[in-house]
């Protein structure tokens, strides 16, 4: 029976009354039991008529039980279903309930997000809510609670609102005809409250045949995301703070963990995850630079739309949904934690040295070197000893005059120098052949001797400051046919870039930064990909400009091309 007391439905009159009887046999036959264990031996067989009437009354109400045409009928009166929840205490669960009742009991509020890291609470507020306003039926006359699956689909999610709205597929209609079917029916109900929880990306409402909600109906959604709740488009965005440290350590022990490893998906963005793990106690690192790091893990290097600047949106994509609460603590001990396994087996050094003279490198398989922000002053010859080193992070030692060769370190795939104070270009580097990125901002240096770049047939990415690089170097760079960002800040003498009448088309480029180049006053640029489609949220792209006046005045290939870029301007 228990199969058949699911919601939207209730126990047929006949099927009360015999379970009413059944209760009331039940005490009489208790009853009888208790007369039979205080009577005597002799007293006993008395008793025996009473115990056989008894057990026929048993076998006729079991006859009886057969209901061949079901137990339960619909519910009119159904409006949702009461969900098993642990009370919550403490004066910031309250906090969140009575803001988001607050957006609920407002009729203008019709998309609410609920947002927040991981096992903080959000689905357990939720379910408070939910039961409360069963008890307060008069603002919504049904209440939906819809929970999304870790790998959502359209099928699957239209399958769960339809067995929770009375819709029956007869399973031969498609997607479209489901979300129809569902629209129409949601359409007829007024005032319908619809709790979506635990979205991890971004659905289309029609698409899944959810109507935009209307004359006091509304949809809430819990989501680690807050780009989800954007993109959804919720009107009041509610975000729980992280858990407390002790708090945020116990969940850290637990498997919920395991979840957010789980899915990443990727293999590679689940040993940058694991790679949290390498990092020392009580050390401290700049989320920059973790993503540097990231980017420097991975096998295979990106192309295409996975570029640097990609990987870089990758990440803070991944950094910002909540998967990780974002704050400094300290690390005291080392605990195992459940559900978490052992990560890559690859070497990586990293942290402060301080000044040191005896700096070596034995013959190891440390892959990734990051000596950044260190006061050193020079590296050890014994570097060369590392080769299978992928990436050299040397940015920010502003004490770093000279480097031994490199010309061994044959799988370097990364190598940033910036900010340095080196005054030539390392021994060697020509040598780098599978070199993708080179940072060489800030430095000393003048020019890149010729031969250096030309050899560098994979680079893909080169960070450069004021030097001179001869044309037909860059000639063989193919790998940097495809711009994807453009910074131009602090040139005060700059007048163009690129011969006067020519036009440089870009197709992918998706970061803008122009700061303090007030001299410079055509943009020769023309994009097509903002050019050939309708601007739109979904469009990555980013553009950072200062200051406000250079922006009025300079002229773009394009007349169109300034206001096409406005929704994705930044003024600083």
């Amino acid at each position: 029976m228990s199969t058949e007391l699911r919601s939207r439905k209730k126990l047929k009159r006949d099927v009360q009354i015999w379970l009413e009887d059944v209760e009331r046999i039940d005490g009489e036959i208790q009853s009888l039991d208790g007369r039979i264990g205080k009577s005597s031996a002799i007293t006993r067989g008395f008793r025996a008529e009473d115990v056989l009437k008894m057990l026929k009354e048993v076998e006729e109400h079991i006859q009886k039980g057969k209901f061949h045409e079901g137990l339960v009928v619909d519910n009119p009166q159904w409006i949702g279903q009461v969900l098993s929840v642990t009370a919550l205490s403490g004066e910031a669960a309250q906090a969140y309930i009575e803001e988001i009742w607050l957006y609920l009991m407002d009729d203008e509020v019709q998309k609410i997000g609920f947002c927040g890291m991981g096992g903080v609470g959000k689905t357990s507020i939720m379910k408070l809510i939910n039961n409360q306003i069963l008890k307060e039926t008069w603002n919504f006359n049904s209440v939906i609670w819809i929970t999304v699956s870790k790998e959502m689909s359209t099928a699957k999610l239209q399958k769960d609102i339809a067995s929770k709205i009375g819709v029956t597929f007869s399973g031969d209609e498609d997607e479209t005809t489901k979300a129809g079917m569902l629209f129409e029916t949601l359409s007829r109900k007024s005032r319908f409250l619809m709790i979506l929880d635990d979205l991890w990306d971004r659905i289309f409402l029609d698409k899944v045949g959810i109507p935009e909600p209307s004359a006091g109906s509304t949809i809430v959604l819990t989501t680690r995301s807050f780009d989800v709740c954007r993109q959804v488009g919720c009107c009041r965005v509610v975000k729980i703070n992280p858990l407390a440290e002790e708090e945020a350590w116990n969940l850290f022990l637990e498997k919920q963990l395991r979840f957010s490893y789980d899915r990443l998906k990727d293999l590679k963005l689940q040993h940058c995850f694991l790679s949290c793990a390498l990092y020392p106690e009580d050390f401290r690192i700049k989320e920059e630079d973790l993503i540097q790091l990231w980017i420097a893990l991975w096998r295979k290097w990106i192309v295409g739309r996975q570029s640097l600047t990609g990987g870089y949106g990758i990440m803070h994509n991944n950094w910002n949904t909540s998967s990780l609460g974002r704050s400094w603590c300290e690390i005291n001990g080392a605990t195992k934690c459940a559900g978490i396994e052992q990560g890559p087996g690859e070497g990586f050094i990293d942290g402060e040295l301080g000044v040191t003279t005896s700096l070596s490198f034995a013959n190891v398989t440390t892959k990734i070197l990051d000596l950044s922000r260190n006061p050193i002053m020079s590296l050890p010859i014994s570097i060369a000893n590392l080769k299978n080193l992928t990436a050299l992070l040397l940015g920010e030692c502003q004490n770093l005059e000279k480097e031994p060769s490199l010309s061994k370190l044959k799988f370097l795939k990364e190598l940033d120098l910036h900010a340095t104070n080196i005054k030539q270009v390392p021994h060697g580097m020509e040598n780098l052949s599978r070199l993708k990125y080179l940072n060489l901002n800030d430095v000393e240096l003048d020019e890149i001797p010729i031969g250096i770049l030309s050899n560098l047939s994979l680079l893909q990415n080169l960070i450069i400051g004021e030097m001179l690089i001869r044309g037909e170097e860059l000639h063989g760079l193919k790998k940097l046919e495809i711009l994807k960002g453009l910074v131009l800040k602090k040139l005060p003498e700059l007048k163009s870039i690129c011969s006067a009448d020519r036009v440089v088309v870009c197709d992918s480029l998706d970061y803008i930064s122009v700061a303090n180049c007030l001299k410079l006053k055509r943009m020769p640029l023309y994009l097509s990909h903002l050019h050939n489609f309708q601007p739109s949220p979904a469009l990555s792209l980013s553009v950072y400009i200062e200051p406000k006046e250079w922006w009025e005045s300079v002229e773009w290939y394009h007349p169109d091309t300034k206001s096409l870029l406005k929704p994705f301007l930044s003024l600083l």
